[in-house]
């Protein structure tokens, strides 16, 4: 094993330096602007555990305080961004279990949603990431026919002609559409829905839809905008970030997630990312699953949080749609 040294560095200017060192730039939520477009929201202390060969960062543990939960959380976590995890440079990989000591000597943590890539003793599975294997395919019907089967397809296809027998159209790139997708996602989950619950959404997702290779998929019924799905095409994956449709109209989600899956399929994408938590749909369609980890490093630590009460973490709900 390599001899390392460990530092926590701190300052914003710092912290986004090392990101663009060591960050491997796999995935969508490996990308600085990607978190930091709902990071700074919050503004929370960084404490980006760095090792060091000598004077060269060779492996980076981005983590961020929570000081309304009184625990450590993955930068920008939120209970919202995945494949999380430790980034390290070639031949330090066994240096990955020196990590975890770094954190359990800094405060109590809870780091969840980790990629599968990092083997950490006292991981868990927490929940599973859903995801379509898109090669080979030539179009949603295609998708249907690979992963569906005898009743469970033609259930589906009904569905779907059921909704065009009225007058469909679908439009692509208005981005002003995220709030048409804000307001049928909030009919939809009331007090529930994500926009309520994370008031700064719609900055986030414009922010996000200007930097990245985003796409807005509009469904009108009969004139009346009833539907949007919203996605980013990352590399070869398609990420596909939310939805909202009009929840009287039967099927209508599934609809718009057949059409963001034929739109990833006609730009090349190789996946497609339909995020954690199963929530029905995504079983319905046989998607394929990996797990996801999590580490708890509360119990190494006694006492209350900063407001002298005991947090109980509830989760989160991802759509995906």
């Amino acid at each position: 094993m390599k001899k390392i040294t460990f530092r926590t560095i701190t300052t914003l200017k710092d912290c986004k330096n090392l990101w663009s060192i060591l960050s491997p730039k796999k995935t969508l939520y490996d990308e600085w602007d990607f978190r930091y477009a709902y990071y700074r929201h919050f503004n929370y202390s960084l404490v980006f555990i760095t090792a060091f060969d000598k004077e060269e960062p060779v492996g980076l543990l981005p983590l961020m305080f929570d000081r309304e939960k009184g625990y450590l959380d993955f930068f920008a976590g939120f209970e919202y961004m995945e494949d999380n995890g430790l980034f390290l440079k070639k031949g330090y990989e066994d240096c990955s279990e020196e990590f975890l000591d770094q954190v359990q000597g800094e405060r109590p943590a809870l780091l969840e949603y980790i990629g599968e890539s990092l083997n950490l003793n006292g991981s868990v599975i927490h929940d599973y990431n859903y995801f379509i294997n898109l090669k080979g395919l030539s179009d949603y019907e295609d998708f249907l026919h690979h992963y569906l089967h005898g009743e469970s397809r033609r259930n589906i296809e009904y569905q779907i002609r059921k909704i065009n027998k009225n007058e469909v159209e679908i439009s692509y790139g208005n981005r002003d559409d995220i709030l048409i997708l804000e307001k049928w996602n909030k009919i939809r989950f009331g007090k529930h829905s994500s926009f309520y619950e994370r008031p700064h959404w719609e900055e986030f997702y414009k922010e996000i839809a200007e930097k990245f290779n985003s796409q807005i998929i509009t469904v009108s019924i009969n004139g009346q905008k009833e539907g949007v799905g919203f996605l980013i095409l990352y590399k070869n994956i398609c990420y596909g970030i939310n939805a909202g449709y009009n929840p009287e109209i039967k099927n209508l989600g599934k609809y718009i997630t057949l059409l963001k899956i034929d739109y990833a399929i006609k730009k090349g994408a190789q996946i497609y990312d339909a995020g954690s938590g199963a929530f029905g749909w995504k079983e319905d369609f046989n998607l394929l699953k990996r797990p996801l980890y999590r580490i708890d490093t509360r119990h190494y630590f006694v006492g209350k949080d900063l407001k002298g009460k005991n947090k109980i973490h509830t989760g989160r709900q991802r759509l995906y749609l």
